[in-house]
Formats: C-alpha cells, structure tokens, sequence
C-alpha cells in the first residue's frame, strides 16, 4: 500500500502501482525523501501528522514521520507552528540517548512541507490503557513516578522542560527496541502493559516512553501566549505559572505529572474540575479517589498539586527522594516486564518482594550490593556453583606459541584457542583431547568466537582478516577482508546474523552472515579497540579501546550513545552480564568496573589485580565473574556481593583469555606459557 500524504485526504490508502490517490489525486510519493516509505497514518494534532514508516536505508527500520499540517501560508500561526516543529526537532537532538525519549532520526524539507523522523514506540499511551482496562491502584502510580521521575531529572538537567505532559505523551512501550535486522515483526509473546501479581489484582507497569517536545523549550525562554499563538500546554494539566503567562520550569512539570497521577488514579479529566473550580480543585484532589492512598504517597501529590510555585517541588531529584525514603515498599519488578530507570541519585537499597522472592534493588549503601535475575528458565535461587573450592582440572598443550583467546562451544562440548603460532586449535571438553588444528592465518590470532548455534567459529588475526570455519567439516567458509589493521575481538550477536569485529585501525565492523559482507563501520574511539560485546537483547555493542574509554553503540541508529568515561587507562575487555543490565569492563589499571547499562554509571570498583587486567568472562548463573591478568592469576568475583571469591593461580605468565562452559563447571585460561588451564568446580 502506498499512503497519500495530503493531510485532508480521508481515506489515505492506495494499492501499491498507482500514480494519484484515489481519494483526492494528490500525487503520491512511493519514497519520501528518496528513503522513506509511508505505511499509513497514525495520528494527528494541532499543526502535524503523523505516519508510520519504514526506512528502507536502514534495514526497513520502523519510524515515525510528522509532517507539518497549515491551513493557510504566510501568517502568524503558520510560523509558530514552524518555529515550534523545528524547536522539537532540537530538543530531540539535545536529548539525544535516553531510552525513555524518542532518538530524532531526520529533519528536512521537501516539497514545501516540513517532516520529522523520529523512533517508532511501538506501544499504548496511558489515556488509551485507562480507557481500556480501568483505573490505577497506589503501587502503580508509584511505579510510574519511579520510572519518569529521572527521564524529567534528564531533561531538566539540560535546561529544557516539557510543558506538555499529560497521560496522552507517556506511551507504555509494549517490547524493548528491536535489535539489529529485526524487521518488527509482532512477537508472539509480546510484554503485555499489566500482569496480575496477587490476588486483589496488584498489577505493574513496564517501561514508559516520554514523547511529544513540540512544546518543550530552554528554560531561560518565555513563550507570551495571545489569541494568535499556540497555547502552551494543555488545559487541566499546565500548571498556573505557564498558564498565565507562558513562563515555566522544573516545577511546572512536576505539576503536570501530579495531575497525570490524580487521573490515573480517578479518571476523571482534570480539565473538567479545572473549568469549573480552577485550581482550586487540587486541593481536594482526594475527594475524588475511590480507592485511599498512603499518607505518604498523598504528601507526595500534596506537593506536587500545589497551585503556587513556591509550595511545589522544585526538582525531579526531591520528589524521588522522598519516595525512596517512604516506608512503603516500592513496586516489584517483573522479569517479564521491561526494567526501570533508576535515578542517578540512589537511595539505600529497599528490599522488595515478587511472588514470595526477595529481590534487591541497585543502591548504594558503604558497600555495593548486586543482585540481578538469572537467565529465562534458571532457578536463581539454586545454589551457587562453588567457584571458592575449584581446582585445577587440567592443561592443554599443543600451541606453539602464545594462546591469545579462548571460547566454549554453546553445547560445552568444545573448546577452541588462538595462538600467536597462527592456528586455532579445537579441544575436546569431555576428555580433554586435541580435535583439529585450523591453519589458514598469517600472522597471530587474536579472537575466536562460536556462533550461536554452534555450527561456525569466527577467527580474527593480526593479518588483518577474519575467517569462518565449518565447526563440522573444520572448513573454512569464507574471509572478510576489509580491517586496515589487526583484528583484535569478534563477537556474534545473539540472533546469530551478524558478526562484530574490532581492529587496531580504531574502528569496529558489523558483518551480514548472510551475504559475509560489510554492513557498516563504527567510528568514534581515537586507539585501537581491543574488545567488543553485543548484549543479550542484541540492541547494544559495547567497545573498550586503548583511549581508556567504553562506547555503548545503538545497534538501531548504528551510532555511539554513550562514552563511559572512568577507567585512567588502556580497556581490555568487556562483557555482559546475563541480563544485560551491568557491563563489567577491565584496563591496564588494574581495576575492574562495573557499570549500570541504563543510567551509564560506574556502580563498582573492583580491586585485586596487581598488575594490569586483560580477559573478563561471566559465569552462566549470571553470578561470578572471572577476571585475568598480567599478575599470573584469575580472579573469581561474587557479583551478589562484589567480594572476591577465589584467586587461581597456576600459569608462568600473564592471563591473556578466560572462558566458562555453558555448565558452568569448567574455567579455561590461556596465556603465553603456551598451555590453556581448565579449573573444574570441586564436586
């Protein structure tokens, strides 16, 4: 279907082949922008449309394009709407790598129409969700108010306020964003928005989505409203400050979000009590609850509600403040259910519970504390692999030269090392024998990697190629060629079609295991990058290079979103945690860090190492992490606790690799003694 982009036209839909719509015979336009295909309309308001589309220079990526709507040309009006579609565009960009707020794809002109492209949430706004299913209890405006509380502290911290926040522009966002090559297609066990916890109905939301900056603008900015302009913010939930004359800050937006609350809560639309009593409503706002509230998320609202600036919050940090320090218990948190964005600001940790489960959330408290859900169908509460009692099980030799990299098969059955004799040898992880040596490099091989599936091995050398072997035929399958310099990592991403390398040449290449292929280069780290990551949901590839940095890349955007700056020298190695919410990282200055993936902060230090740190490996119970280095020894960290658990010593030299078997029984390292060392759990 190709849609007709005229945005009277009722009946927009026209059959692929045609020239003019059928409706209206505005000519159609098969691409926009040469790039992007209108699939149909999704909604309108104000001055914009907006479609759904795809990006057919992307992958066919979904998006979201908003075309500016204007009756007539050349008067006041017009150029407000103009100028306020252009200022969405810049706020999106200066808010640019927050989850919870659309990324700004594209912004152009073309046939005197202005368009915008944004990210497709696909999901529910909280209108629509309360229409459906009924109104909110306590826990879940809770919920709501932990979740958006620091999306507003993001903002605001960069001088920008929304000015529009009302239940319409929060959209619950139905799955997490697609990871690379996934063409949207509807999951058949998509996350539904509630999901019953206890008996009387106690339900939890998911991640929440902060859209519509049409109207956001920097703080120091006044907008003068007058019968002529747009009016700024919506009646019932602008706060009285902007109401009155268009000024607006921190504390405006908080009052919008107290509203949300209350309609959440109630239903009933603000703008109806406002009509009648003006702000006077809010402070009865409790005569309209069915249902009571704690004395403490009511001093909250209380709070949030008052009609006087100077009686209200001043900043998203107090109010979540106070909900940390309330003695109720914060919401649950469903593995089902995408996480939420804690605030930069943590409070002591608060135990919380989830179907009889005590888990614990992310804090700070004189010592860090971790506990993180195993992978889908583990017991997290099974005991912990005894990692204080292992032995040295035994070492394989047979390389030549230094054994650079290490990697277990997906079904444990093998293990495979690369050496700086330029083979790489595969071992059988049952009785310890040498399989099959795989020559073909020229110079040291510096990465291997199973695919997912287990059926071919990804090879990276120092003479600048990467191959793919038959792990059957022990074949070679094919050669990229394409790095200016040493092929230092690789890593396949979860869904096994593409394949991730990082060089010397300071750059990371993104492979299509489909064609071998090339499908883009990363640009961004000034030094060689020595390792990357792809994360279990496959959305994020995480990099670590000799400029002592960490760069997150978004797999959708194909761009960096994040450095992560705190390490004083050369990063080494990265990994994942099982469910990709904390990436540990490892440097030349002995440390090893771990880091919250959403909110981009340093969570821990880890010190041990006597010298620097170079190979970093994740138990399959997502609960120890393996850490190697230049001082001879493997360290083996409790991530529950963050204390070290056991030291293994062993080797004549440094640890250049480690690897778990998917059991978890087993350890391998590699080092430049030429052997690889197996560390079996005591039985």
């Amino acid at each position: 279907m190709t849609c007709c982009l005229n945005p009277n036209c009722p009946h927009p839909l026209n059959p692929d082949g045609i020239e003019s719509c059928r409706t209206c015979n505005t000519p159609l336009i098969p691409l926009l922008r040469g790039r992007y295909r209108i699939l149909e309309p999704l909604g309108k308001g104000g001055f914009s449309r907006t479609y759904l589309a795809e990006d057919t220079d992307n992958l066919n990526r979904r998006c979201v394009v908003k075309q500016l709507v204007a009756d007539a040309k050349g008067n006041w009006a017009l150029q407000k709407a103009a100028d306020l579609f252009e200022s969405e565009a810049k706020r999106l960009r200066q808010l640019d790598g927050n989850p919870q707020i659309p990324a700004l794809y594209g912004y152009f002109e073309e046939d005197n129409s202005l368009y915008l492209v944004q990210q497709y949430i696909d999901g529910e706004n909280l209108a629509a969700w309360v229409e459906k299913r009924g109104l909110w209890n306590e826990m879940q405006v809770r919920q709501l108010l932990l979740n958006l509380l620091p999306v507003l502290d993001f903002i605001h911290s960069r001088d920008i306020i929304h000015r529009d926040i009302k239940p319409e522009n929060i959209i619950h966002r139905d799955r997490l964003p697609q990871p690379l090559r996934d063409r949207h297609t509807a999951a058949a066990n998509q996350n539904t928005l509630i999901q019953d916890r206890t008996a009387t109905q106690t339900t939890t939301i998911g991640d929440l989505v902060l859209i519509d900056f049409g109207v956001s603008k920097q703080l120091s900015e006044t907008v003068i409203i007058n019968s002529r302009g747009t009016r700024v913010g919506s009646d019932g939930y602008a706060a009285l400050e902007q109401m009155r004359g268009g000024e607006a800050c921190p504390a405006s937006d908080l009052y919008s979000l107290g509203v949300t609350c209350f309609y959440l809560l109630t239903g009933i639309e603000p703008f109806e009590l406002w009509t009648e009593r003006g702000y006077g409503w809010t402070t009865h706002w409790r005569d309209h609850l069915k249902t009571p509230v704690s004395p403490e998320l009511g001093q909250i609202l209380d709070r949030l509600l008052q009609k006087d600036l100077e009686n209200r919050y001043s900043a998203a940090a107090a109010v979540l403040g106070d909900l940390n320090s309330s003695p109720h218990p914060l919401p649950a948190v469903s593995p089902a259910a995408p996480p939420f964005m804690v605030s930069p600001r943590r409070r002591p940790l608060k135990k919380i519970a989830i179907a009889g489960v005590a888990l614990l959330l992310l804090g700070f408290g004189g010592s860090w504390l971790l506990k993180r859900f195993s992978p889908a169908g583990t017991n997290w509460l099974a005991p912990a692999v005894a990692w204080n009692q292992a032995r040295l099980g035994e070492t394989l030799a047979g390389h030549d030269s230094r054994v650079m990299t290490v990697a277990a098969s997906p079904d444990g059955k093998i293990l495979a090392s690369g050496s700086s004799d330029r083979t790489v040898r595969l071992w059988n992880m049952e009785t310890f024998e040498h399989l099959a040596t795989l020559p073909g490099h020229e110079s040291v091989v510096y990465s291997v990697a199973f695919s997912p599936d287990g059926t071919v091995i990804a090879s990276g050398s120092s003479d600048k190629t990467i191959k793919l072997w038959d792990v059957e035929t022990k074949e070679t399958i094919a050669t990229l060629e394409g790095h200016k310099g040493d092929v230092l990592s690789l890593a396949f991403s979860p869904d096994g079609n593409t394949l991730a390398s990082s060089s010397k040449d300071d750059t990371i290449t993104l492979w299509d295991l489909e064609t071998n292929e090339a499908i883009t280069t990363l640009k961004g780290h000034k030094r060689d990058v020595l390792t990357v990551a792809f994360s279990p949901d496959g959305n994020t590839l995480a990099s670590g290079a000799g400029d002592n940095t960490v760069k997150l890349w978004d797999l959708e955007r194909l761009e960096a979103v994040s450095t992560l700056l705190s390490h004083d020298k050369t990063v080494n190695a990265i990994a994942f945690s099982r469910d990709g919410k904390t990436l540990a990282t490892a440097s030349d200055d002995r440390t090893v860090k771990l880091w919250d993936v959403k909110t981009k902060e340093a969570i821990a230090t880890l010190r041990g190492h006597s010298e620097s740190v170079k190979a970093l490996a994740v138990s399959p119970d997502g609960r120890t992490l393996a850490s190697g280095g230049d001082d001879d020894a493997v360290k083996l960290w409790d991530l529950e606790t963050g204390d070290a658990i056991a030291t293994l010593r062993g080797h004549s030299s440094g640890i250049y690799a480690i690897a778990f078997s998917p059991d978890g029984r087993f350890l391998a390292s590699g080092n430049p003694d030429k052997t690889i060392e197996v560390w079996q759990v005591a039985d």
